[in-house]
């Protein structure tokens, strides 16, 4: 019923006959060949959503917008995935319509990005990621973001890369990550959660550490990940409604799980910063 309506609707915009043709556009059916084909493992990797990934990426706030080579391996999430349930590109892949995606869209892939806009019907602006450290989410262009990670895997291989994309680009807390990476090592399961004061100006936050026999706490500052002991979560909430200093860890509203994978690519930045001390391609328009 949704391809009816979808249908229904592409005919009223461009007519019955040029609709039809549209659908029949060959630029999507090529790239799922390739992929139908390939083995490439970045196809087969899991992708998250932003949201799912909780607070962990706001701790890095220090900014700026370049234009960089982007491997396809280094792109670990999205700002939505409500076209498809698959949680792989692969699986993404067969979920795109593919609405008049000609040729032009595998030269696109190929092509340096920069600020062109996608050759498709109702594709706004240009490709814009971010990368937080080495791992890298969509902001902008969804859909030819799967596609473009699909093609190039499938036809070159997982080091495969997407030349001039707009990134705005955070570097990561070096200390902080390779603390938490420290605690996976050791076999605990990683948690964050922000704690937050009436207001809502003032933010803390906090890693959860959980192995067989223990759960333990940290509170994460710039280059800091510190142990905390934590007390009972009656005696905290008392002691605020005292207005006394409480354990703020208490008043943590969502707890995210933080996977080992995603500290590992944010932890691999070598492939931007190289390009930062050596730019490729100039600064992007304002």
């Amino acid at each position: 019923m949704i391809d009816e309506a979808m249908h229904r609707a592409q005919d009223v915009v461009y007519g019955k006959d040029r609709a039809a043709q549209m659908r029949k556009a060959p630029g999507l059916a090529r790239i799922r060949a390739a992929v139908s084909e390939s083995e490439c493992p970045v196809l087969d990797q899991a992708v998250w959503k932003r949201t799912e990934l909780g607070p962990f990426l706001d701790l890095l706030t220090t900014t700026e917008r370049v234009y960089v080579d982007v491997p396809i391996a280094a792109v670990v999430g999205l700002t939505h995935r409500n076209f498809s349930k698959a949680l792989t590109w692969r699986g993404m892949l067969q979920d795109l319509h593919g609405f008049g995606w000609d040729e032009r869209v595998i030269d696109y892939c190929e092509s340096e990005i920069g600020h062109q806009s996608f050759p498709a019907p109702e594709a706004a602006y240009e490709l814009k990621l971010a990368a937080y450290g080495g791992a890298v989410t969509c902001t902008n262009g969804v859909h030819r973001l799967v596609a473009a990670v699909n093609w190039l895997g499938a036809t070159q291989d997982e080091h495969a890369v997407m030349r001039k994309v707009s990134v705005w680009y955070r570097p990561a807390d070096t200390s902080q990550v390779g603390a938490l990476r420290a605690l996976q090592q050791q076999g605990a399961q990683l948690r964050i959660g922000c704690a937050r004061d009436d207001a809502g100006i003032r933010r803390m936050w906090f890693v959860e550490a959980t192995t067989a026999s223990n759960v333990s706490y940290f509170h994460l500052t710039p280059e800091r990940c510190t142990p905390i002991k934590v007390g009972s979560r009656w005696a905290a909430k008392a002691r605020a409604w005292a207005g006394l200093e409480a354990d703020a860890v208490h008043f943590v509203s969502e707890w995210f799980d933080i996977p080992p994978s995603i500290l590992d690519v944010i932890a691999n930045d070598a492939w931007i910063e190289a390009q930062l001390r050596a730019p490729r391609y100039e600064a992007p328009p304002d």
